[in-house]
């Protein structure tokens, strides 16, 4: 597809309208909506000359837009981002996946779901010019827009521009889109489809891009417009190269001649302790951890150190930890296991790191782990089980006080965050738990050099000589390294200023870039920083960014750090914050208008009176109020508001002024307005009632605050089946309680005689019990309108308003269903979750916490009988459940009916198996895949088949492949036999049937000896399939359980050999290099070597290596010995076809070995090989000779030209030419 939509590119022939410079040539190239967080915006530069993006953003709306037609979020570029002529800008969500991690230029995290609206502006916020939409800004599409076609294009997608396109749409995104392939805009590909990222074939066809600049080492004369790639030559004459010289002055020689001392070709070497010219007497007993980062975003990891003599396997180690402040003192929170076949070799390292670390990382990592260390969490390295272990080594400690920010290591402050920590050589153990005395408290008395955030310089191995630390070296200086050891001039100092000082009187600071000391209360805290404020009035507070922070409202602080500025907002980033002290009075809120919220205040406490809530929290908890001179946006980053809110009604609202590309509020404290003198309205207490009672709410209670007298009420019924309750303006009132479970809520407001009317007050009537209740009634109980938001308090909690709407929320009830799916979150401290579902779809979750969950009551439900729910398959066994109704909103914080209902279960005897509606198969077990030596007695063992509903009856074994044997009776549960005198790849099946004639099979396979060499014949023939019988495979690339158990080289590492025929370099596209080689009888195999830098597979890169002539043409000359691993590309019908997708992998330059040309030459005159001998080539050898001669030449090519076969070629071989064709 990528070759067909290339050639379309090509072969386009396309008009561009310049405007000047113009913006018609910048578009949105590609868009992705994949799954998880896999999304993105490619946006194209077709002008001409490098874009400066400054001046551009990329404005949103989510789902259904405030006021149609304007956008919801302005989205600013990151400073000083720009694009190259005919090169791509992409944005693309902080999680997705590495692969396009690799090509984002620019992380935003609220991209689309499909349903929301982004466009590509040219202005500022109050004024801009649309260049280009994917989707709008009008209406909610439901789950996404069509495109080309395609029922919701924009969802679960990737959308490519086509080359044609030579601009944006300019807002209309209909046309764009198109109504079918042939009148859009777009290509449509399936979803995770990410082949055409980082690139975009478009502009004019005779346009050049290239370099410039004359004095370039890569100018191109052709070029007709620069691309910004211009390079120079390095020390070594490498155009674009990056070698330069060192500092014993050698080019690129990266002090590989200077000694551990520091001396150009000194004598100086490290010991086996990792110490400069040291007596080598050290006793390294065990592992232990030799690095720590705690990097920006997800660069992160853990470093472990083997220093012994022998090959260390994990399976009996582990490395727990505890998060924050450990939930028991001294206890770990997590058990973190190594990987199943984990080791690590005598003075290796085994790193541990993020799945979504930087390339350099992942590059070295062994084993990927999502939650590592922010900086406060302690791990230790460990030996034993999860009940009994010893501590070898720590990192942090297990208490149950959360250090802060993190620890101090060597004097400075919260080392563990933002930095990396390396172990010094001279340390030969772990520290044994005792963390204080590892970190200590100077540079002298420290086990750890500390270093900057993103330094990785040691990564990968241990240990290391730090006799030369460039840094600054005073300890007054705010940049002070305490390991530097060569002060290099670059201490930094700070000023101490005041906050009004760093907040100016602009925009922007006027300090920006500066290192500063300043301080103030803290007004408000988040997990991303801080407020504080120093006095009253404008320009007294300011926002201070760090991670996590450990200050709490009231701390008087002090803060060093840089000042900055982030889409609009003055802040001290890189800080470093000391309490001074504690509980100190805040400053007192700033009383404004909602529509004088301006620059001034931003960082300041204001509060607002009586404003009118004009839109309730939409899914970011941001809201809005008006008190007539304007509307200003409230927010939750600071506080959890513990009131329902309504609109139209008046809130007094005290928080602080946030911005983010425009200003808004984060609150702190919200309540509704009362006005001094208003009534109290009192509708009763809750209610709980039988079918057909009589019920009579009574506001008699209701009064008036200042000794007035209530005149008038007015109830309302809010939720429940509706009921007939006479006249809502008496002061009670009436009516027959339903004849179904319901939950009624009513509302009473009364008026006093002066005019003022009080808050509303509810009451709840609970009308019966629950009882069992159909799952479609669970999902629908809601009184919401269809397509109306139902929002949440967090992501656990209904807000109160539509609690009262929900009246079977947090109720005890039973319902009933087929269990389809299951899913284990408890090793991320979560429940056991199953999905049930009715015959009619509709489905609904329920969870069981474990017993030793610290969130909520419940069982260990693996260990009973119950454990038969958690197996697959699933759709087989219906259930009776008894719990709560409760919800799982999400971050967004609204509830979906159809996915976020779930009822939590407590006990054991509230879940009751009703009956499966159909048998469970049993699980035949055959045992693990054995390695023995000949004359071996092998023995098979079947006892450990099972079956969850019955039991096992019977037992059959058969013999599938490899050289026969005698094992005895086959219906016996355990065989033995053995094992042959030569090498054979064995593999037998297991069936047994359980007690309703249910079967199950297993495969085991024996390998006898050592494999050695191997026919190509042997290894494509040697699965024990019928001639045209179907191989299936699980995905592209593995085979199925059952084939493998018939294919007994699968998964194998053997030897063979063969003549390369066919290469292929799939590495641009994230693959290998792959060739086919093919023995006499013309039986073929492919073989791939991937490249080092691959995130997929261990590999070296064969192209920098002598093997590369393997990679050249012509085919057919070399023939080669290789070693590896027998795997399979089964492509996308599964199924394996072995006369072609077989493939070995092979890792080590060394294991592949070229024997020779195997292809003789004869030289007759023939020169091209076209079956000819004429003047063509006479024509040949005639330019070969005025060329380069025999040089460069290899011997196959040689052979042809030379006729006299004096190994050089001249004008007497044309003689022998010109007489061959004249026959003389």
């Amino acid at each position: 597809m990528l070759e067909t939509f290339m050639n379309k590119t090509f072969n386009s022939i396309t008009v561009i309208f310049l405007i000047s410079v113009s913006y018609a040539q910048i578009f949105f190239s590609e868009y992705a909506e994949g799954s998880s967080n896999n999304k993105y915006l490619e946006i194209y530069n077709g002008t001409g000359q490098i874009l400066d993006l400054f001046g551009y953003a990329y404005p949103s709306a989510a789902n259904s837009p405030d006021v149609p037609g304007e956008h919801e979020y302005w989205n600013t570029f990151e400073d000083g981002a720009s694009i190259s002529p005919g090169d791509v800008y992409v944005i693309c969500h902080g999680s997705a996946d590495e692969f396009i991690q690799n090509e984002c230029d620019e992380q935003h995290t609220y991209l689309s779901n499909g349903d929301d609206g982004y466009c590509l502006v040219q202005g500022e916020e109050s004024s801009f010019t649309v260049l280009d939409c994917v989707g709008d800004w009008w209406a909610d599409p439901g789950d996404g827009w069509d495109v080309a076609g395609v029922s919701n294009g924009t969802k679960d997608h990737t959308l490519v521009r086509k080359s044609s396109v030579q601009d944006g749409n300019y807002g209309d995104w209909t046309t764009s889109a198109g109504t079918n392939s042939d009148d859009s805009e777009w290509l449509v590909f399936d979803q995770n489809t990410w082949d055409y990222l980082g690139y975009h074939e478009g502009g004019n066809p005779d346009d050049v891009y290239g370099c410039m600049d004359a004095s370039a080492c890569n100018y191109n004369p052709d070029a007709t417009i620069d691309n910004g790639s211009c390079a120079q030559e390095d020390c070594s004459g490498e155009c674009g190269g990056d070698a330069v010289v060192d500092d014993c002055g050698i080019c690129d020689g990266q002090n590989d001649t200077m000694d551990c001392a520091g001396v150009c070709d000194g004598d100086a070497t490290l010991d086996d302790c990792g110490i400069c010219n040291g007596d080598g007497e050290c006793d390294i007993t065990d592992l232990f951890f030799s690095e720590y980062a705690e990097g920006s975003s997800n660069h992160k990891y853990l470093e472990i150190y083997n220093g012994t003599s022998q090959t260390i396997d994990l399976s009996g180690y582990a490395f727990p930890n505890a998060t924050n402040g450990a939930n028991n003192e001294g206890s770990y929170d997590y058990w973190n296991a190594f990987d199943a076949g984990a080791s690590v070799s005598p003075g290796d390292v085994y790193v541990i790191c993020h799945g979504s670390s930087d390339q350099i990382i992942m590059d070295e990592c062994d084993q990927t782990h999502t939650y590592l260390s922010n900086g406060d969490d302690g791990f230790c390295l460990v030996k034993g089980t999860e009940n009994e272990f010893e501590i070898l080594d720590c990192i942090g400690t297990w208490s149950a006080t959360d250090p802060g920010n993190g620890w101090d290591v060597a004097g400075v402050n919260d080392a563990t965050k933002d930095h990396t920590l390396v172990r010094f050589g001279s340390v030969v153990s772990g520290n044994f738990g005792d963390w204080n005395s590892s970190a200590g408290t100077s540079a002298s008395d420290s086990e750890w050099a500390v270093f900057d955030q993103n330094t990785w310089d040691y990564l990968g191995y241990h240990p290391h000589d730090f006799g030369n630390i460039s840094g600054c070296t005073d300890p007054a200086a705010g940049n002070y390294n305490p390991n530097a050891t060569d002060d290099d001039g670059t201490c930094v100092y700070a000023d101490v200023v005041t906050i009004q000082q760093i907040q100016g009187t602009g925009d922007a600071s006027p300090i920006e870039g500066s290192l500063v000391v300043t301080s103030g209360i803290v007004t408000g805290v988040s997990y991303s920083g801080f407020f504080i404020q120093d006095g009253v009035g404008p320009w007294s507070g300011l926002w201070v960014y760090i991670n996590s922070p450990a200050v709490v409202v009231g701390n008087l602080v002090e803060v060093l750090g840089t000042v900055a500025e982030y889409n609009g907002l003055t802040e001290i980033i890189g800080a470093n914050v000391t309490v001074l002290s504690s509980d100190n009075s805040l400053p007192e809120p700033i009383q404004l208008l909602t529509g004088d919220v301006g620059e001034q205040y931003e960082g300041v406490r204001v509060s607002f009176i009586n404003a009118t809530c004009t839109e309730i929290p939409n899914e970011y908890g941001e809201w809005q109020i008006n008190d007539g001179s304007g509307h200003v946006l409230i927010d939750d980053r600071l506080s959890e508001l513990e009131i329902s809110l309504m609109l139209e009604l008046g809130y007094d609202v005290i928080g602080i002024v946030d911005s983010y590309n425009g200003f808004k509020v984060q609150a702190t404290d919200v309540s509704v307005h009362y006005v001094e003198g208003a009534p109290i309205a009192v509708a009763g207490d809750d209610l709980l009632v039988n079918y057909g009672d009589v019920v009579i709410l009574d506001g008699n209670q209701s009064y008036d605050s200042d000794s007035g007298s209530v005149v008038s009420y007015f109830w309302n019924q809010v939720s429940g089946i509706d009921v007939f309750f006479g006249e809502p303006e008496s002061s009670s009132l009436s009516f027959v309680a339903p004849d179904q479970f319901t939950t009624l809520v009513f509302s009473l407001e009364v008026t006093d005689n002066d005019g003022l009317t009080s808050l509303p007050d509810y009451v709840s009537i609970t009308v019966g019990e629950a009882g069992e209740i159909p799952l479609i009634d669970i999902v629908n109980n809601c009184s919401f309108s269809e397509g109306e938001m139902i929002p949440c308090d967090g992501p656990y909690d209904l807000s109160e308003s539509s609690a009262s709407q929900c009246p079977l929320y947090a109720q005890s009830l039973i319902t009933s269903g087929v269990i389809i799916d299951y899913f284990d979150i408890t090793p991320f401290g979560g429940p056991h979750s199953f999905t049930l579902q009715d015959a009619g779809g509709n489905q609904l979750d329920f969870v069981v916490w474990p017993e030793s969950s610290q969130y909520q009551d419940g069982f260990d439900i693996t260990a009973t009988d119950l454990n038969v729910l958690t197996q697959e398959p699933f759709g087989l066994n219906e259930v009776q459940i008894a719990g709560s109704l409760d919800v799982y909103c999400g971050n967004d914080e609204q509830l979906d009916i159809n996915s976020e209902w779930q009822i939590t279960v407590e006990y054991e005897s509230d879940i009751t198996i009703l009956n499966s509606s159909q048998n469970v198969s049993p699980t035949a077990v055959a045992g693990d895949d054995l390695f023995v030596n000949y004359g071996d007695v092998v023995t098979l063992d079947g006892t450990s088949s099972y079956d969850f509903d019955g039991s096992v009856q019977s037992y059959f074994w058969v013999q599938e492949a490899g050289i026969d044997v005698f094992f005895g009776e086959p219906e016996s549960p355990v065989i033995s036999f053995v094992a042959p005198n030569e090498f054979s790849a064995m593999s037998f099946s297991l069936q047994v049937t359980d007690d309703l004639g249910a079967t199950s099979t297993d495969y085991v396979t024996i390998i006898v000896g050592e494999i050695g060499e191997v026919p190509i014949f042997d290894i494509v023939n040697n699965c024990s399939f019928e001639a045209e019988e179907i191989i299936s495979c699980d995905g592209q690339y593995n085979l199925s359980e059952s084939s493998a158990g018939q294919c007994p080289l699968y998964e194998q590492s053997l030897t063979t050999t063969g003549i390369i025929i066919d290469y292929f370099d799939i590495t641009p596209f994230g693959g290998p290099h792959s060739f086919t080689i093919q023995d006499e009888n013309e039986n073929q195999i492919d073989f791939v070597v991937w490249p080092e830098s691959s995130q997929y597979q261990d590999g070296f890169d064969i192209t920098a290596t002598d093997l590369n002539v393997l990679t050249q043409e012509p085919f057919g000359l070399y023939e080669v010995q290789i070693t590896g691993e027998l795997g399979a590309y089964c492509d996308d019908d599964q199924q394996l076809d072995i006369n072609n997708e077989w493939q070995i992998t092979v890792e080590y330059e060394t294991d592949i070995i070229i024997n020779g040309d195997t292809e003789t030459c004869t030289s007759n005159g023939d020169v091209n090989e076209d079956g000819v001998i004429n003047v063509v080539d006479i024509v040949q050898m005639v330019n070969t000779i005025l060329g380069s001669g025999s040089d460069n030449l290899s011997d196959y090519e040689l052979c042809l030209l030379d006729l006299n076969g004096d190994g050089v070629i001249n004008v007497v071989d044309i003689v022998s030419l010109v007489n061959t064709i004249l026959g003389n």
